[in-house]
Formats: structure tokens, C-alpha cells, sequence
């Protein structure tokens, strides 16, 4: 429902995520942290959040703070906070 989502919402823009990655030379990211792994870390803090409804225009490749958007209903988006950190 609307009011759950919106709920849901609130509890999302409060929440910080830690996404941890191996780094390289020049804090080079291996890989990148894509809406699978946005959505899997959401679940171990117990977000049943579909990878569909993570909006990255492209997969995170660089260290520190990022903005992510999370469509919850066609009306309700929450901004999420990903914090990605060396492993």
C-alpha cells in the first residue's frame, strides 16, 4: 500500500549503507557495486527492496558517499545513502 511504502520511505532516507569493495592502485575499484548489490546489502537489514526498484544510471565505481534512488511505488521514492569504502 501507499501509506506502508511511504513509511518504508522515511525509514530508507535514514538509513546508511556500508558497501565494502577491494580496491586496487590509485584506490581503483575492482568491479563496482551495482542495484544486486544495493539490494542484497537492503536485505541483510531486513528490506525485502526488488533490484528493479534501484535506480543507478550506471554501477558505482569510485570510493565514498553516493545518492541512490529506490522506487518503492509508482509515487514514492526514497534517496538512499551508500557509503562506498575500502574492504
Amino acid at each position: 500500500s501507499a501509506a506502508s511504502d511511504v513509511y518504508k520511505r522515511q525509514k530508507l532516507s535514514k538509513l546508511k549503507l556500508t558497501a565494502p569493495v577491494k580496491v586496487g592502485e590509485d584506490d581503483r575499484l575492482f568491479g563496482s557495486v551495482t542495484a544486486i548489490t544495493i539490494s542484497e546489502l537492503l536485505t541483510e537489514k531486513g528490506f525485502e527492496i526488488d533490484r528493479k526498484a534501484v535506480h543507478l544510471d550506471e554501477p558505482i565505481k569510485s570510493l565514498g558517499l553516493h545518492n541512490v534512488a529506490i522506487k518503492l511505488h509508482p509515487e514514492v521514492e526514497a534517496q538512499l545513502k551508500i557509503y562506498v569504502i575500502k574492504e
